[in-house]
């Protein structure tokens, strides 16, 4: 399933499965695991900083946040945006 996106203000939240990744200014801020941790309190990008930067699954996860950060940040997609919603 394709990852979910919500943007409030500079910062990104975006789900995949079991996994949230929150970004501000396209950098990662808070990453946990939904399923072992639904409460979220954990933030695994320092309680398990190896698993944060080895798993396949993060790694995805980080790359889509910074493709959307920047298509974001062009005009043509606010534009965009304003056009479809019309």
């Amino acid at each position: 399933a394709a990852p979910v996106v919500c943007e409030f203000d500079r910062e990104l939240m975006v789900v995949s499965g079991r996994r949230k990744l929150v970004t501000r200014s396209g950098r990662p801020i808070w990453g946990t695991d939904l399923e072992s941790d639904p409460t979220e309190t954990r933030n695994v990008m320092t309680a398990d900083r190896w698993s944060w930067w080895t798993d396949r699954g993060w790694r995805d996860l980080r790359r889509v946040a910074r493709a959307e950060w920047r298509r974001r940040r062009s005009a043509a997609w606010r534009l965009t945006t304003l056009e479809d919603a019309t």
